[in-house]
């Protein structure tokens, strides 16, 4: 796996390695060495918050390589009832045009 690595790296500006969710197996523990940075999914609607905190804390030696994290499979009409109590900065984040 280091010399896979080692030689993509040589080859691609970028090189990114999917993993599997971090709550079901440790394979992000041996793939973790290898990389730079972690871009953390979490899945609207199936993901709770504990289960993200829980994994983040498991976690706690990578939290200074997260890059971010990546709402995915959000829903735009929950979204929208969100502005309601959470105000008007929703508009900033989402747009209903294609390939926005």
């Amino acid at each position: 796996m280091e010399q896979l690595i080692d030689v993509a790296r040589q080859t691609y500006d970028l090189v990114i390695i999917e993993a599997p969710p971090m709550a079901a197996v440790v394979d992000y523990k041996m793939i973790a060495r290898h990389c730079d940075g972690f871009i953390f999914l979490v899945e609207w609607g199936k993901t709770s918050q504990r289960l993200v905190l829980e994994c983040l804390s498991d976690a706690s030696a990578l939290l200074d390589r997260v890059l971010c994290v990546v709402l995915n499979k959000a829903d735009p009409s929950a979204l929208r009832s969100i502005e309601h109590y959470k105000g008007d900065g929703f508009h900033a984040y989402y747009s209903n045009q294609k390939g926005a």
